[in-house]
């Protein structure tokens, strides 16, 4: 059972936060609990997950509290397309509880948004109650939203040819795909004669984890940066281009990719 100090922990979050302007969630998924508790379950490698709808910028709350004090969970917030937001994941075992966490994390835009219950270790299940809160924030929205910060909003570039791109301010990353018509060896570089970028690739619809990842400083240039990766015909790569700086700071910078067939 989950103790009171845990449950009042949860109530006490989730009735500061709670707010009239979040919508209902993805049909694919169970609305996460607003104001009041919800219980899950979740398994070794197969996350709880649920939908929260903003109609608004604003700031979400998550509170989550694990039943067994043996299971490690963690709490991660992501876009609808599964990429994680900036701050937006927990593992701090709240009271030395490796099982309670809390965030709260901005979220930029309307949209949807996916909130994953993840067990880390202590068992192959673990059952938890989980909370949710939102204090509505216009003031916090984007002026202008990145139009490829996304995969869904991923610039298609075309094998071989360069592409020419910047970073700086609330443009912190860039997202593109390319597909192979055949299959091969490919490469991407990155070069940018100032700033600190990093390079990483990712399959198609799954975005938490590169295959690749590239933080190298090629010939002693932070903004030097490649990845080879093995790819089939017709496959789909996602590449992230981002960037290390804070600040108003515009970095220009080349990507290339090639294809050495089979």
């Amino acid at each position: 059972m989950v103790s009171s100090r845990r449950a009042s922990f949860v109530a006490v979050l989730t009735g500061l936060l709670a707010g009239p302007a979040l919508g209902q969630g993805a049909p694919a998924r169970p609305a996460l609990p607003m104001g009041a508790q919800a219980n899950g379950v979740c398994a070794d490698g197969a996350p709880a997950i649920y939908a929260v709808k903003a109609e608004t910028a604003g700031i979400l709350a998550v509170a989550l509290s694990g039943e067994s004090p043996e299971n490690d969970l963690v709490l991660v917030v992501t876009d609808e397309d599964g990429q994680p937001l900036p701050d937006g994941r927990s593992d701090r075992d709240h009271r030395g509880n490796p099982g309670q966490e809390f965030l709260a994390v901005i979220l930029s835009e309307p949209g949807t948004y996916l909130v994953h219950v993840e067990l880390s270790s202590g068992g192959e299940r673990a059952k938890f109650s989980v909370s949710g809160g939102f204090a509505p924030a216009p003031a916090l929205a984007d002026p202008s939203p990145d139009p490829d910060g996304r995969p869904s909003r991923a610039t298609t570039i075309t094998v071989g040819k360069a592409v020419e791109d910047t970073l700086g301010g609330a443009d912190a990353w860039d997202w593109f795909k390319v597909q192979a018509a055949e299959a091969g060896t490919l490469t991407i570089l990155t070069k940018a004669p100032e700033g600190d970028l990093k390079l990483e690739a990712f399959h198609e619809g799954r975005f938490r984890q590169p295959i690749a990842v590239s933080d190298q400083d090629l010939q002693g240039v932070k903004g030097n940066e490649s990845l080879t990766i093995d790819v089939e015909a017709g496959q789909t790569i996602y590449i992230r281009v981002s960037t290390f700086f804070s600040g108003e700071e515009v970095v220009p910078y080349r990507l290339v990719t090639g294809l050495i067939p089979n």
